[in-house]
């Protein structure tokens, strides 16, 4: 996924967001109390909120890297890090990430970025040309090429995956389903 379309995703998702929440505010005054008429707006606006927060949380490790001189430019959908390359000690490729919202697609590709005192930062990436980057500078690269689940990475490389990655990735069809009856419910009740 790249950055301008997950920026482009969550922006679509807050604003219908707001504005099935702004409808459904009007359609709850109209009323004066909660009928079928702000149902549906209610049930859009559940499952725009449920569709933004797993953005948010998934968005969060897929970025553009490069090395520029002597630092390494990391950004994401929302914002940037910049990493001194000294203080990367070695790099440790995770090359088939088995994340849940890429069943069927190719496996991820998670690059962690080790330090001094842990994990620098963990993401992403679609190339290796950062890797490379990395590794013409005489950074210490390992590859671990066997297909891992987000909680087996999480064991085999501590900080290579986010809690929510780990938690909330396998029940995130339960999540969305759940919305989705949630909404059909207000929309039919």
């Amino acid at each position: 996924m790249s950055i301008t379309a997950a920026r482009v995703f969550l922006a679509s998702t807050l604003g219908a967001m707001v504005v099935c929440a702004v409808w459904a505010g009007i359609a709850w005054h109209v009323a004066g109390r909660f009928s079928p008429s702000s149902g549906l707006p209610v049930a859009l606006t559940l499952v725009a909120a449920v569709l933004l927060i797993s953005g948010l949380l998934y968005f969060r490790r897929f970025v553009k890297a490069r090395v520029s001189g002597d630092e390494l430019v990391i950004r994401r959908a929302f914002g940037r890090r910049v990493v001194d390359v000294a203080a990367v000690r070695e790099v440790v490729i995770l090359a088939g990430l088995i994340l849940p919202s890429r069943v069927s697609g190719p496996l991820v590709r998670r690059v962690v970025l080790q330090g001094k005192f842990g994990v620098i930062d963990a993401f992403s990436t679609p190339d290796y040309q950062v890797v490379d980057a990395l590794r013409s500078r005489g950074v210490p690269i390992i590859e671990i090429e066997e297909a891992l689940s987000a909680a087996q990475a999480r064991r085999r490389v501590p900080g290579s995956m986010s809690a929510a990655e780990v938690l909330i990735g396998p029940a995130l069809a339960v999540i969305v389903v759940g919305a989705l009856a949630a909404a059909a419910a207000l929309v039919l009740g």
